[in-house]
Order: C-alpha cells, then sequence, then structure tokens
C-alpha cells in the first residue's frame, strides 16, 4: 500500500498483514530514478481515489512501471469539489487552495478514468461517471468480525465511563463534519435536542475531526454531547457497544445518491436498529425489517424514528437481528476482497493483450473540459 505520507497511521486500523510506504518510497525502491524498468505482466497499479493526491503518483508509477491502473470511486467528486469550493468563496479566503490538494483536478479527473484499465465503485450510482469503454467492478466494502459479535444489550461498564446514566437511550454517530455534510450532521444535531425537549433522555456519542470555523458555526451543539473528538478505527467496535441506536443523517441528492458510507456495514452488522436516509443502501433494504428509513432527513423526521424506536423494544430487536443478517450475508470483507481479486487477475488478463497507455492530461485540456457541475 502506497501513501502520500505518515504510512504509520495504518496502526490506527490495527496491525497490517503488508507493507505500508509512501509514494517517494516505492519510487527508490523501485528504481524508477533511472529511467524506469519493463512493463511486468504481474503488476497492476489501483488508485483508490481520482483526487490529485493520488492521481499524480499513480500516474507517474504507472508510466514508469509501464503497468496498468485502475481507479476506485468512493464519492460523487465533482460534487465535493463543488461543496468545498463553495464553503471557501463563502468565507472569502484563500482555504480552498489548500483543500483543492485532497480533492478532483475538474480538468483531468474525466480523462484519468479514460485511460484505467478498469474502474472501481463502492456502490452502483457511481457507475455513471465509468467510461463505455473501461470495465467495472461495484463491490460494496465489508466490516471486522469482531463487529458481528457485539453483544445485543449495550456495554454499562464503558457507558457509566462515560458519565451516560442508567435509562438513557444512547446514539453513536463516528464521523467528520466537511462542507458536503455539515448540514445532514446538523440535523441529526437538532433532533437529539428536539428529543431531549420531549422528555426523552437521549445521549449523542461522537468520535471523528471536530468541526471548526464557520463550519462549527452550522451546528448547534445538542444538550448530553459527549465528543470524544479523533479515535483509533479500531476503537469503533467498543463505541458501537455502549449505543442503543444508530442514525446515519441524510437525505437523497448529490452527495448521499453517489456514497456508500463506511459506517453503515458496521451499524447493521453491530445488531443495532438502524436509522438511515433512502437512498445508497437503504435502497436495498426494507424499510421497518431491516431499517428505518427517513424520507427528507430533518431533524423533525430523525426524531420521530428515534422515538418509535425507543417506545418498541421488539421493533428494535427485529431491526438488529435482521440488520445484522444482511451484513452476514452481504458486507463481510472476505466477499469484497473475492470479488476485487476476480477483477484484479481478469485485468491483467486483458491487459497484457491491449494495455492502455497512462492517460496524458495534456491531451484533455487541449480537448477542453466539461461544464462543472455536481451531476456530471
Amino acid at each position: 500500500m502506497l501513501v502520500p505520507h505518515r504510512p504509520e497511521t495504518v496502526a490506527s486500523f490495527g496491525m497490517p498483514s503488508f507493507s505500508v510506504q509512501t509514494f517517494r518510497q516505492a519510487l527508490l525502491r523501485f528504481g524508477l530514478r533511472d529511467g524506469g524498468k519493463p512493463g511486468r505482466e504481474d503488476l497492476l497499479i489501483h488508485a483508490w481515489t481520482p483526487r490529485e493526491t493520488v492521481r499524480r503518483p499513480s500516474l507517474d508509477l504507472a508510466a514508469r512501471l509501464g503497468a496498468p491502473y485502475l481507479v476506485h470511486l468512493e464519492d460523487n467528486e465533482r460534487r465535493l469539489y463543488l461543496s468545498f469550493r463553495a464553503a471557501a468563496e463563502s468565507r472569502a479566503h484563500g482555504q480552498f487552495g489548500r483543500w483543492r490538494r485532497g480533492l478532483i483536478d475538474p480538468r483531468e479527473w474525466r480523462g484519468f478514468l479514460a485511460g484505467a484499465a478498469g474502474m472501481t465503485c463502492i456502490f452502483e450510482s457511481l457507475e455513471r461517471f465509468r467510461p463505455a469503454h473501461v470495465p467495472g467492478l461495484v463491490f460494496w466494502p465489508g466490516c471486522e468480525p469482531e463487529i458481528f459479535d457485539l453483544a445485543a444489550t449495550a456495554d454499562a461498564a464503558l457507558r457509566r465511563s462515560l458519565g451516560i446514566p442508567e435509562g438513557a437511550l444512547v446514539l453513536f454517530y463516528p464521523g467528520n463534519v466537511h462542507p458536503a455534510n455539515v448540514q445532514d450532521v446538523a440535523e441529526l444535531y437538532r433532533a437529539v435536542t428536539l428529543l431531549g425537549r420531549r422528555g426523552l433522555p437521549v445521549y449523542l456519542v461522537r468520535t471523528g475531526h471536530p468541526a471548526s470555523g464557520a463550519l462549527a458555526a452550522k451546528l448547534e451543539r445538542p444538550p448530553n454531547f459527549i465528543d470524544l473528538g479523533d479515535r483509533p478505527a479500531s476503537r469503533i467496535p467498543e463505541l458501537l457497544a455502549v449505543s442503543d441506536i444508530l442514525v446515519q443523517p441524510g437525505r437523497p441528492d448529490s452527495f448521499n445518491n453517489y456514497r456508500l458510507p463506511c459506517k453503515l456495514p458496521m451499524f447493521l452488522a453491530s445488531g443495532r436498529p438502524v436509522v438511515m436516509p433512502d437512498c445508497n443502501l437503504a435502497t436495498h433494504l426494507r424499510d421497518g425489517e431491516h431499517c428505518l428509513v427517513t424520507r427528507t432527513g430533518s431533524a423533525e423526521e430523525i426524531a420521530g424514528k428515534v422515538e418509535a424506536l425507543a417506545a418498541d423494544p421488539e421493533l428494535r430487536r427485529r431491526l438488529g437481528r435482521n440488520g445484522r443478517a444482511f451484513a452476514h450475508a452481504n458486507l463481510r470483507w472476505e466477499i469484497a476482497a473475492k470479488r476485487l481479486l476476480r477483477f484484479y487477475e481478469e485485468t491483467l488478463a486483458t491487459a497484457g493483450r491491449s494495455r492502455p497507455r497512462p492517460f496524458d492530461s495534456l491531451s484533455e485540456r487541449a480537448n477542453g473540459s466539461p461544464p462543472l457541475d455536481a451531476s456530471r
């Protein structure tokens, strides 16, 4: 695995069974400064995003090694680019210059996809961005095996250590806040406030990068809010164990329709009842059987779903049981790994006969770029 910097951060997920290096280390390791080596039939590069921090070094490696590359999509990258740009413009300062290094270059990313030997994506809606001549694979993410083994009842000792009183209802939300999802998270916060006003003792436990500046100003901190800040991903299972209900906020739109939040497999596998918007993974689930679905994502709607679950223990048990069964059948890493391995083998077999050349970004600039909008 190659990363832009700080390879040691892989330890936040546990001990890896593979090596992790920076892009620079990989170039030195393969001796590429002396003009590179001939192409190898067993070598494949998988760029895990078309964003600039990965696109440029991936093209460099592909060209110098004579290897085909794949591109992976997990988001509507145009929508993210526009959201971050709009957020920066609204603040009238240079923040976007720093942000854009971690976003696509709108002049280049389409050509990057067009030059790929294949494209993978996390959800089928992202297939609309795949060029017709590029083979594709959709595979869902999984979750760690220990999450399937969580007890159905909350971890009372850990709840006490967090200051949560007995009898309280706990929601847990792991995730960062950024310009594309800040409104969704704001509705979740407001829902917790509404529930408190209605007399339901609800605590919200959150992990992830803290919001700051203009983003923080859009979030009204609810009562009984426990913000644990950044925690290693390996700690998520134990924090899921304190929860009673799990909520993925949001609504169908050009951001949420094109993603599969990595927390959803964990939510379902945990055996807790899950509330989620009527998009992405919910389109494969049955409302009232695997989860409860929100249509608008408003605070009032989220609060109503949580109230319904609080009042009906049997509904909570049924949703948790059925959600876990769905996750076990569809959202395990070994399922994703087997599908991806087959795609790698097929790509290597076909690329050896007709290997696409790495995309030349100058050609796209010469031909012009399409208008930038969130849907294209």
